[in-house]
């Protein structure tokens, strides 16, 4: 696993310490977070992907975040 993956999974798991599953959309916003050289931000840069939106659609449709 890449260092850059294993730290979004690492930061996504952060609120759910007593937890045994990481959600997708904990994932998703820890990968919004990155910025480039790392190259999932840079994708979603090269995709044209307002990370700042996805960002605010996540929180209204995630209650507990």
């Amino acid at each position: 696993m890449a260092p850059a993956a294993k730290k979004v999974l690492e930061q996504a798991a952060k609120p759910n310490r007593r937890k045994l599953q990481i959600t997708a959309p904990q994932v998703l916003a820890q990968i919004l977070t990155l910025e480039p050289p790392d190259p999932a931000a840079t994708l979603l840069g090269t995709l044209g992907v307002n990370t700042s939106e996805v960002q605010r659609r996540l929180d209204a449709a995630t209650p507990d975040s």
